[in-house]
């Protein structure tokens, strides 16, 4: 770098792209002074200086938002297979007739739970009437306000589930998401078993299978969403 002798190593007749990456590095260089210490590497992703695979794993997601769900998804206490349910569903990744349509695969493009258009999640698990009916019976059941239902005005699953989480008791936020990803679940078998097993419930069925397995979960040690069962009924 001495007065400028690496820019004599340059090829002749530049392209344009070329002069303009030169012309860019020798302003960033022009006044740098080169000082007699030896050079030094360190990883500045660390306190001391040294390389990590952890801090390594960590800047890949520098920058990035965490989703604003995931703490009344994940730390409910609901069963694994009803997290991971909720999760795909809110991220739309679930396997419902719009997927399947996206993916390429085999589908009846009908709906399992009502006559409309191509089923997808927010339908399925909010805004048709036969889970809306569900719901309804759910929250009686256990003596919630009828204002936590979805309504058919319901346009994104992430939104209903933040602005319910934001008006239920903070004591009962653990239940009320347990609760929520129970139904979900319970819905979703209720699909699977018309298309699959040509097999259906009504809702008042289904609502015996949430309590059914509430106790069950309480059994387990869940007893988050079970003790919402014996709290005083709230006014709609």
């Amino acid at each position: 770098m001495t007065d400028e002798r690496w820019v004599r190593h340059l090829k002749q007749n530049l392209p344009a792209e070329a002069t303009r990456e030169f012309t860019v590095l020798w302003s960033e260089i022009h006044h740098t002074a080169l000082g007699t210490e030896p050079d030094s590497i360190t990883w500045r992703w660390t306190a001391n200086g040294k390389y990590s695979s952890k801090s390594a794993y960590g800047i890949q997601f520098e920058g990035s938002l965490r989703a604003s769900f995931d703490k009344f998804n994940w730390k409910s206490d609901a069963s694994g297979k009803c997290k991971v349910f909720r999760w795909l569903a809110i991220l739309g990744r679930c396997n419902t007739a719009d997927m399947l349509a996206k993916k390429g695969w085999s589908h009846d493009p009908a709906y399992a739970l009502c006559v409309g258009p191509l089923e997808d999640a927010l339908h399925l698990l909010a805004t048709f009437p036969y889970t809306a009916s569900f719901w309804q019976s759910v929250l009686q059941q256990f003596n919630m306000s009828l204002v936590l239902a979805p309504t058919p005005s319901t346009t994104s699953l992430l939104e209903w589930s933040g602005q319910t989480t934001g008006m239920v008791p903070a004591k009962e936020r653990k239940a009320w998401s347990s609760l929520v990803q129970h139904i979900w679940w319970i819905t979703w078998n209720e699909r699977n078993a018309r298309i699959f097993k040509n097999q259906r419930s009504t809702a008042l069925a289904l609502l015996e299978k949430v309590v059914e397995e509430a106790g069950l979960w309480h059994v387990a040690s869940r007893r988050k969403a079970n003790s919402l069962l014996n709290r005083p009924r709230e006014p709609n």
